[in-house]
This record gives structure tokens, sequence and C-alpha cells, in this order.
């Protein structure tokens, strides 16, 4: 277990309906990542709240301009390819701590100015990158699993030999 600890310049008291998001501004022209900061939202806030508190703390940046996603540790690592491996096409209405997200306190999220444009490869195109980043234009679907069975007598019969199970025993 880990457990880090960060000293305050003034005293801030967390509710329990509230958590703590850690953020990091993408410039898209530059291909860095700013120094992260935190942000303490309502654990209820959907992205368009987050924006709105994001726009209060920076200037420059209108609400509508401001694009988050969520970064994993993975694409941290390759920032060269950061555009091309993350989803910031997510509803405003997505609330944070629910899918596709599942945020947790201290959860780190990127965000970017919209109107700035990516750095791409070659022949690449921003309708290109929307197509080849996260969800993209699929919108935001939970991939999920499905799993089929076929029961029978029978087969009840050969589950029931291989744990030992008689008839007998069942009807006890």
């Amino acid at each position: 277990m880990q457990i880090a600890v960060e000293v305050l310049n003034h005293e801030e008291i967390l509710e329990p309906h509230q958590m703590v998001i850690q953020l990091r501004q993408w410039s898209p022209s530059e291909q860095t990542l700013d120094d992260p900061f935190d942000i303490i939202v309502d654990r209820i806030s959907n992205i368009g709240e987050l924006k709105a508190s994001l726009c209060e703390k920076l200037e420059g940046i209108p609400r509508e301009c401001i694009s988050v996603a969520k970064a994993y540790g993975y694409h941290l690592k390759d920032l060269e390819n950061l555009p091309l491996s993350i989803n910031w096409d997510v509803n405003n209405e997505v609330i944070l701590t629910k899918t596709p997200w599942y945020l947790v306190d201290g959860e780190l999220l990127i965000f970017k100015d919209s109107r700035i444009p990516e750095i791409l490869p070659d022949g690449m195109t921003e309708n290109d990158l929307k197509k080849s980043s996260g969800f993209g234009s699929r919108g935001n679907r939970e991939v999920g699993i499905t799993i089929n069975t076929v029961y029978t007598e029978e087969g009840k019969k050969k589950i029931d030999a291989l744990r030992g199970n008689t008839n007998e025993q069942e009807e006890e």
C-alpha cells in the first residue's frame, strides 16, 4: 500500500459527496502536458459541470472549447501518439463516476483547448483522428460479454456425477 501526503497552503475540507480529481493540460501544438493540479468536484458531477469548474479556474478557454479525456499510465508514456490513443469525444452529460470512466478520488484526467489543432502524422486528417481515438465517432458504448449456456437434464447428471452428487443426496 502507498500513502501520499500533500502539504496545503490553506485548509480544505472534503465532504463525503466530493472527490479530488487530478488534471493536466495537454498542449496539442507542443505535444506536452503541463504540471498536474487538483480540483474538487461532486461525485455526481457530469463532464459539463467539470468543464464549468475548469473555466472558473482557468482563464482564456471558453467552456465549449474544453475537451476532457481519461488518461491511463500507458497513454502518458508515448505523448507523440497521445492524440491517436485517447477519446476526447465524450458526452457532456456523462457522470464522472459512471461509465465509461468510473472515476475515483485522485484519478487523472487531461484536458485541452480544442481550438488548437493537433500535430498529426503525415497524411492524417482531424477526421481520421476522431475515427482512430478511443471510442471516437462510435459514441461511448460500454463493451460487454455474453455467455450462452445449454442446460439439459443429461448435462445436469454429468455435472452431478463430477461433483459426486447422486439423486439420493439431493432428496435428503
